[in-house]
């Protein structure tokens, strides 16, 4: 038993100094890349050869849909005494395909620095242009223990709104990120339009709530602008940002 713990102490330790790995600027600071038409994709490596046609084709996918979504979706929650609770939920995200392909036929793919960690995740900086990438944010560093400001107060911008996207810790790292976005872009999506219903029921002074929530949005011109992973608690944040 002493064994087990033991390994199991050991693996969560390798863990977390993979996460705490140094890593670009442009994966902390993505809203400081000076270029139009680019995107930061992440996944689990393949084998060589076939990583960047992978790359290419879900970097484009996701060009696509930064431009333009549609996300609609439904939550279902149990609001009792002992506290709420998560009974089921959905979310699916619309784009349009015909951009996708003409993104994906472009000559002006290009991967501009990537970085792989030690759990076999891979994250690449992706331009559709031709785009020159300031050394600065090339330069690898840790994130920092300290939380960043906009996790309290968000930025105001005249023309823009802000918005928080967070995940818990995943084993793959671009799973967690991933999840980080795919919770901000719903987040978006219910900023701008939800719907709320509630199903109370009481019984001997004791009340049970079943409360509905659907939501639909288009988003356009969707970015992150910023990442921070709080690494003792085990929880990543995106901020990003859409037009008003």
């Amino acid at each position: 038993m002493n064994r087990v713990i033991k390994i199991f102490l050991l693996l969560s330790e390798f863990h977390l100094f993979a996460q705490s790995q140094p890593v670009p600027r442009w994966f902390i600071e993505q809203g400081q890349v000076p270029c139009s038409n680019f995107v930061v994709q992440f996944s689990r490596p393949y084998y060589k050869d076939s990583i960047k046609p992978y790359v290419r084709y879900f970097a484009s996918k996701k060009y696509a849909s930064s431009k333009s979504m549609t996300i609609f979706g439904a939550n279902l929650n149990w609001k009792t005494e002992a506290g709420n609770y998560a009974v089921s939920g959905y979310e699916k995200i619309a784009f349009d395909t015909n951009a996708f392909f003409e993104i994906y036929k472009s000559n002006n793919f290009k991967i501009n620095d990537w970085f792989v960690t030690p759990n076999n995740s891979f994250f690449a900086l992706v331009t559709m242009e031709d785009c020159d990438i300031p050394k600065s944010l090339l330069q690898k560093e840790r994130f920092s223990k300290k939380a960043p400001k906009w996790l309290e107060n968000l930025p105001e911008e005249k023309g823009y709104e802000y918005c928080i996207g967070s995940c818990d810790q995943y084993y793959y790292d671009y799973r967690t990120w991933e999840e980080a976005e795919k919770h901000a872009i719903k987040q978006l999506a219910i900023m701008k339009y939800s719907k709320n219903s509630a199903l109370m029921k009481t019984e001997d002074n004791v009340g049970d709530e079943i409360q509905d929530q659907t939501f639909q949005a288009t988003i356009t011109n969707y970015q992150v602008i910023s990442r921070w992973a709080d690494l003792k608690n085990g929880i990543y944040y995106v901020l990003v940002r859409i037009k008003s």
